[in-house]
């Protein structure tokens, strides 16, 4: 836009502005005092104040809008003009200067934002991620009741801005010693991943968690015994259909529930009788071919003989909101059931029995069968062979270890028998050692004949 200046400075009065007429072109007038305002008059009779100045030592032309004339009294349009044009003189650009005190506001007000407010920032991310196939709903439901029970209670109204390290630290210190190893490192993973998406939106430079240990975890090794799997199988008889599948599918393919309650139909090939995972389906984040063994596959192919056209999963469910069936917790689900049935609903911590011991049963019996590590690691969706190696390792030491007592008691009982046999020699006469040499010679002779 091309601005014509005027040579002649005005006064600033209300009468002198008032008497200015618009022209074809934008005109700016200069004032007798301050010197640095300007009055610029559209074609369309708008007439609107501005300061022109440039920043100390040859700095940039800073042109800042002050106000309209009509919408604020002349003494308060030269109180402003005075102030931005010492703002300009101390070489303070008005604008940049806006624009890093609404950052700094902004930033703020995002520190002075709570827990809980930044908890449903990042679950709405989780969500979106969970709808595009990249996290499972099981973990989204986790992720919620670990924020409920433990997060909530005693963060959800602190303010990002003031968590610091050790308030963080404190808080997982108590829940080690109140709660259980897992529950401390699963409420650690998700206040990490809800920092982290905090510091990704700027609300804070920095993760307050960053560092802070997990606690190392004693493996569960617990196995189904064949006595008790028998137990459980005939309490199995009283549930439905789906849920009997579902049981035996976890032990078939040794895969983790929250995939086989989510398998779809397009990951199944009957034909090839395999069963394809995805990466962003496991936990490990890479893809598992998993071979169909015949009682797997006898179960697949029953179940899409009554599948219908439009169902997307192997075990599908209208009433839950994933759109396949989901394992209930407590009391309310098929496993506690069949457990109570089968007599072993007292039982608690290594003694008792969850449903992820269905997949450590199978992998043991691999093992135990002469099985390698490396297999059962493929077969788990391990994402490294220590992982397997720490529950399954103690089993393959001790099939090496019978064998090594199979071969030396086999190599102990030939040394035994050898000194019975010299013995037995021993005392035999000389006309019974020519019996038994006759004879042996004898049976050779028959051989060649």
């Amino acid at each position: 836009m091309a601005v014509k200046v005027m040579r002649d400075p005005i006064k600033l009065t209300k009468s002198v502005i008032a008497a200015i007429q618009p022209k074809a072109d934008t005109i700016e007038y200069k004032f007798v005092e301050p010197s640095k305002l300007r009055l610029r008059v559209a074609p369309s009779g708008t007439k609107s104040f501005r300061v022109v100045k440039r920043l100390p030592r040859g700095g940039r032309l800073v042109d800042e809008h002050i106000g309209r004339f009509g919408e604020m009294p002349l003494d308060d349009i030269r109180r402003k003009a005075q102030g931005v044009i010492a703002q300009i003189s101390s070489g303070i650009d008005p604008k940049v200067h806006r624009e890093q005190q609404k950052a700094l506001s902004e930033s703020v007000k995002a520190n002075a934002r709570a827990f809980r407010e930044l908890w449903s920032s990042y679950l709405a991310e989780f969500e979106l991620r969970v709808r595009e196939g990249n996290r499972s709903q099981k973990s989204l439901d986790d992720a919620g009741s670990m924020f409920r029970t433990h997060i909530e209670p005693v963060l959800g109204n602190v303010q990002i801005g003031s968590l610091s390290r050790e308030l963080v630290q404190g808080f997982m210190s108590e829940l080690r010693q109140n709660k259980s190893y897992a529950v401390h490192n699963k409420v650690l993973k998700y206040i990490n991943a809800a920092l982290n998406h905090a510091v990704k939106c700027g609300d804070i430079d920095h993760n307050p968690a960053y560092g802070i240990k997990k606690v190392s975890e004693t493996a569960r090794q617990r196995v189904i015994s064949d006595d008790e799997m028998k137990q459980l199988a005939k309490a199995l008889e009283l549930e439905p259909q789906h849920y009997r599948d579902v049981f035996w599918l976890l032990l078939y393919t040794a895969q983790r529930k929250s995939n086989v309650f989510a398998m779809q139909w397009r990951d199944v090939d009957l034909t090839a009788a395999t069963w394809c995972i995805k990466g962003t389906q496991t936990k490990g984040k890479r893809a598992i071919t998993v071979p169909l063994i015949e009682p797997a596959l006898a179960i697949l192919k029953r179940r899409k003989e009554e599948s219908g056209p439009a169902d997307r999963f192997v075990f599908p469910s209208q009433r839950s909101a994933s759109g396949h069936l989901v394992e209930k917790g407590g009391k309310g689900s098929f496993w506690h059931r069949v457990k109570a049935r089968a007599g072993f609903a007292g039982l608690a911590g290594e003694e008792g029995l969850r449903l992820h011991d269905l997949r450590r049963t199978t992998g043991s019996k691999m093992v135990n069968d002469g099985g390698r590590i490396q297999p059962v690691q493929k077969l788990m969706g391990h994402s490294s062979i220590e992982i397997t190696a720490k529950n399954y390792a103690h089993l393959e030491v001790e099939a090496v270890r019978g064998g090594l007592e199979s071969v030396y008691a086999r190599a102990d009982n030939a040394g035994a028998l050898k000194q019975q046999l010299i013995d037995k020699l021993g005392s035999m006469t000389e006309e019974q050692l020519k019996v038994l040499l006759t004879n042996v010679d004898g049976s050779n002779g028959d051989k060649e004949k």
